[in-house]
């Protein structure tokens, strides 16, 4: 088969996937806004049209299909005469089918229901649009910014609104676009209560989900005080550990809570930073408990690390643990030797004589208050 059959070939199959994917996702109401190319051409005449600019050369041309250079032909001479108009918003959607990601077409679109008095009305259809293709297009950047200024616009938190960015959860629990769109909207509508509930939920479904523990930690921070939520947040990732010693991301996000600077909480920063250290030593008491049991828990270890490289007469510790990481963590063995020499070396600065005295120690005052007393 030579190229130009096999690019017929896959065009015909694009053309019949597409058609599935119209079919099957859109209803009855949001089928209006996307206009067959029969319509539009009845709608735009023939001299309303831009050829796209042609070298003197092709390299590399691209075989677009027949419908899809008519469409951009059209949006071009559209663009070109700065036309703003409800003939112009139906062309858009059906760019759009063509090309998800197209910047222009969605930032025209926007343009018409911003100036076209007869669309500006119109904003609980254009929702139900964008909730209709949710899930087919949930990996385009452009869409959620799209969503983002018509919500905005709209001035409340739209019905249905979190049952979509559920539906694009089950089909992609990690989408960085949503998780992103999902915090701005409980942000923008107060919606705090009502999202923290529902990520209770798929937590316990999915206790392994990075992305779900991110979005709990922003929803319990980022609008109350440390002192008055951290303590139930370690419980609330011991319960998880517990259930599971190996799930990564329990781990992490109690060593977030643990290492979450008090500077950053809107609070008083003595209470804040009494309750860290109190936070830590239970930490510290509940991992050791965790290795009483289970040796080889790398999760365990990491935070014990963390908590003991950060005084003196704990750096030992961390030193021996960086060790025994080297030997376990195959993967990240290098990081883990590194850490230890870079340990190693903190502790000989604390430790070595001073170089402009001989007799002085560079341990803290603390450390040599301490020495003072046992010589006496």
């Amino acid at each position: 088969m030579c190229i130009r059959d096999r690019v017929k070939k896959e065009c015909a199959y694009l053309k019949h996937r597409k058609a599935i994917c119209i079919n099957s996702i859109l209803t009855a109401s949001t089928a209006k806004l996307i206009m067959d190319i029969k319509d539009i051409i009845s709608e735009w005449s023939p001299a309303e049209r831009l050829p796209q600019h042609k070298l003197t050369t092709d390299i590399a041309t691209i075989h677009y299909e027949e419908e899809f250079k008519t469409v951009l032909d059209i949006f071009r001479y559209a663009l070109k005469q700065n036309e703003i108009s409800e003939r112009v918003f139906r062309l858009t959607s059906t760019v759009v089918l063509y090309n998800q990601g197209n910047y222009t077409a969605w930032y025209v679109r926007y343009k018409c229901i911003e100036q076209v008095e007869e669309l500006k009305d119109k904003l609980d259809e254009e929702l139900e649009y964008l909730n209709e293709i949710a899930t087919e297009v949930h990996k385009i950047y452009q869409y959620w910014h799209y969503r983002k200024l018509i919500v905005r616009k709209y001035g409340k938190l739209p019905p249905n609104e979190y049952e979509t960015l559920n539906a694009v959860y089950e089909d992609d629990a990690t989408n960085y676009h949503m998780w992103t769109y999902r915090v701005w909207v409980t942000g923008q509508y107060n919606a705090w209560e009502l999202d923290f509930a529902d990520i209770a939920g798929k937590l316990e479904a999915s206790p392994k989900n990075n992305s779900l523990w991110s979005h709990r930690q922003h929803l319990v921070f980022g609008r109350k005080k440390y002192v008055d939520v951290a303590k139930g947040e370690v419980e609330f990732a011991k319960q998880h550990i517990a259930k599971d010693e190996r799930n990564e991301s329990a781990w992490f996000y109690y060593k977030g809570i643990l290492l979450y600077s008090p500077d950053k909480a809107v609070d008083d920063k003595k209470e804040a930073f009494a309750l860290a250290e109190t936070l830590k030593e239970d930490a510290r008491k509940f991992s050791e408990e965790i290795l009483s049991a289970d040796k080889q828990n790398r999760f365990a270890m990491t935070l014990l690390v963390d908590i003991c490289k950060g005084k003196i007469e704990t750096i030992n510790t961390a030193i021996a643990l960086c060790s025994q990481l080297a030997e376990i963590d195959k993967v990240r063995n290098k990081y883990w030797n590194w850490q230890k020499h870079k340990l190693q070396y903190s502790c000989l600065l604390y430790t070595s004589p001073s170089p402009r005295d001989s007799c002085a120690s560079r341990m803290p005052s603390s450390a040599c208050k301490k020495k003072k007393k046992k010589k006496k």
